[in-house]
């Protein structure tokens, strides 16, 4: 019966927990702040308009510009590059950045020549070096990026062809279309074009050269990108094709061993960037919600009926633990003890007397089957017990 009482009382507080799970939705952002623009969600430590409580730092602060329709979020001071998506758990956000450009005309001279991936990030801020890649697409291109911080650093790749026929889908390895990783720290980035014969070679399918910075996971290569991929990317920009680029961001300047004070909240952890400089903040397990507010992680169903399930285990053992030991109080006041010394100093009896647990006796009496009663007394009631060898016993139970 405790058993079933305590499986009920699990599965009405489970119950009661995923339907609040379901019906509550937990803040992201401080009280009195704003939560969203256009389809962008923003969770705190970001945050839009002037009062500094809405956002962590100023690196955060961002700008909600509703000139457009549906309204943008950018970043302050830079209208160029709206942002699509922030992610607390993966510490980044999703830019929308411009592809660059180089056509030319059938004799080689350069028609259209569009410089667009250029981007500076403010500190705090670095390109993903694990979500993305720099890509060019053409059959006689040469494409280099180059970093503007002043760090010295450029990477680049060629690619080239003069058939269609040896152009593959999904293989960006040189022909039609090249790639390369870019390495971590990156913040402020422009790129150069090249040709070798102005597209002489390849102008029936392949007129003009693409530059662009995008997530790994979005772009694909396809033949027909060599003349329509500004076409086939569905992000846009004022008009313009631009791929989602993944961009890392922490908090603070410092590591968590480094910092002395997290602004984390209750039921968090705290985890280093791998990028961008500072750390992340993170819900610890069966907990979800806003790990930067004070009381943003909550508890999720799954995590309440650990809390629960736990809890019986630890009741089930303290219940066991103390009939044991008023078993232990029973056995020395019925004379237990004087049986045991009287036992242990006789060796020759020692084979021919035995002691019975509770639950022998049961069984050998049939669970004190009024059957089996031999008398009653003062001193309780004496049972027939019949042992597992059919051997007959007397058994006295006091009540």
């Amino acid at each position: 019966m405790l058993w079933i009482t305590l499986l009920s009382n699990l599965f009405v507080a489970w119950f009661l927990a995923a339907a609040d799970a379901t019906t509550l939705p937990l803040p992201i952002t401080k009280k009195g702040c704003q939560d969203k623009c256009g389809n962008v969600s923003i969770p705190y430590p970001f945050g839009v308009g002037d009062d500094p409580i809405c956002y962590e730092e100023a690196k955060f602060k961002l700008v909600c510009n509703t000139t457009f329709d549906p309204p943008l979020l950018f970043m302050e001071g830079d209208n160029s590059v709206p942002i699509i998506d922030i992610s607390l758990s993966q510490g980044q956000l999703t830019l929308l950045l411009w592809i660059s450009r180089q056509c030319h005309t059938i004799n080689g001279t350069v028609t259209d020549d569009r410089f667009y991936l250029t981007l500076n990030l403010t500190d705090g801020y670095k390109v993903s070096n694990t979500r993305n890649k720099f890509i060019a697409i053409g059959c006689d291109t040469r494409a280099i990026l180059r970093d503007t911080s002043g760090k010295s650093y450029q990477t680049g790749c060629i690619s080239y062809c003069t058939d269609v026929n040896s152009i593959i889908d999904g293989s960006c390895t040189g022909i039609g279309c090249c790639e390369t990783a870019i390495p971590k720290g990156v913040n402020a980035i422009n790129i150069l074009f090249g040709s070798y014969y102005n597209h002489s070679y390849s102008w029936n399918f392949s007129r003009c050269s693409y530059a662009f910075l995008a997530d790994i996971q979005w772009f694909k290569f396809n033949v027909s990108d060599l003349l329509h991929f500004p076409q086939r990317v569905v992000y846009k920009h004022m008009g313009l094709p631009a791929p989602p680029v993944v961009v890392d961001w922490g908090i603070g300047n410092l590591n968590c061993t480094e910092a002395r004070q997290y602004v984390c909240g209750q039921n968090t952890y705290c985890s280093d960037s791998e990028n961008a400089p500072g750390y992340h903040c993170l819900c610890n397990q069966g907990f979800e919600g806003n790990p930067y507010l004070p009381d943003g992680c909550q508890g999720t169903s799954f995590g309440v009926l650990l809390v629960l399930i736990g809890s019986s285990v630890l009741f089930s053992a303290l219940q066991k633990r103390k009939l044991m030991k008023s078993r232990e109080k029973f056995f020395q006041q019925n004379g237990g003890m004087f049986l045991r010394q009287q036992l242990s100093s006789h060796d020759h009896s020692v084979e021919t007397v035995k002691i019975f647990t509770s639950e022998e006796l049961k069984r050998a009496t049939d669970n004190y089957n009024e059957h089996r009663i031999l008398g009653q007394g003062g001193y309780g009631t004496v049972y027939k017990g019949i042992l597992s060898d059919n051997r007959v016993v007397p058994s006295r139970n006091q009540r």
